[in-house]
């Protein structure tokens, strides 16, 4: 069974063919080992550039946060088209090409699988981060589409504030603290933290972070607004 899903999982990953996106290539089996040949991205994920800009009090300008946001919109989009939930959307697999040529790549579909065989997940098994989690996998649900984009507005919002979350936990907190927050706590309007932030932007993250995965919007409108 794992093999089985080992090789689905990289075939899902070879169909999405975009800049955006970190080219999959071979599935490797020897004996014990299994394992994934990928596009090699040189430069940092957002994760990294986060602390880095934190720690130097140099967060990216309103039209940086915009482009990088775009392109991760554009790759969800792709992703969700070909019926492919991505599972583990969040700053570290967002990859930025230190050309700039695109501004960034959304990286590890190695967790992914086609929507309509998500069945083969063991009932209640959590994948991804418990920090990006959506409320709906928090309370024991499956995943799909709208709770990777509940996952993609919680790394915008970091992207577009500097790195801070919109609730009140650290990094030290446990993960079933996390998955509470996520069911219970209102998040903060992201122009509290920026206020140059365009309305236009707020309005569609904090749909983003609806705690009702009906209420979310699709990557592809949330990628018209940010373009």
């Amino acid at each position: 069974d794992d093999r089985r899903r080992f090789r689905e999982e990289v075939r899902n990953a070879q169909r999405l063919s975009s800049p955006y996106v970190v080219r999959t290539f071979s599935p490797f089996l020897r004996g014990s080992l299994a394992w994934i040949e990928m596009e090699w991205v040189d430069g940092p994920d957002l994760r990294q550039e986060l602390k880095r800009r934190a720690a130097e009090s140099h967060p990216f300008t309103i039209d940086e946060a915009l482009k990088i946001a775009l392109a991760v919109s554009r790759a969800l989009q792709l992703s969700h088209q070909a019926g492919v939930i991505h599972r583990d959307v969040k700053p570290g697999n967002v990859l930025l090409p230190g050309s700039g040529q695109p501004v960034a790549k959304l990286g590890d579909f190695g967790i992914s699988r086609v929507a309509e065989a998500a069945r083969v997940t063991a009932t209640g098994l959590l994948t991804g981060t418990p920090q990006f989690a959506a409320p709906e996998l928090a309370a024991g649900g499956k995943a799909d589409a709208r709770s990777d984009i509940y996952s993609l507005g919680l790394t915008l919002y970091l992207l577009f504030s500097g790195g801070r979350f919109p609730y009140q936990v650290g990094d030290a907190e446990s993960a079933a603290q996390w998955l509470r927050v996520h069911l219970e706590a209102t998040p903060k309007a992201l122009s509290t933290l920026r206020s140059d932030v365009p309305p236009a932007v707020e309005g569609i993250l904090t749909r983003a972070l609806a705690k009702d995965p009906g209420r979310r919007p699709p990557a592809g409108e949330l990628a018209s607004v940010l373009e």
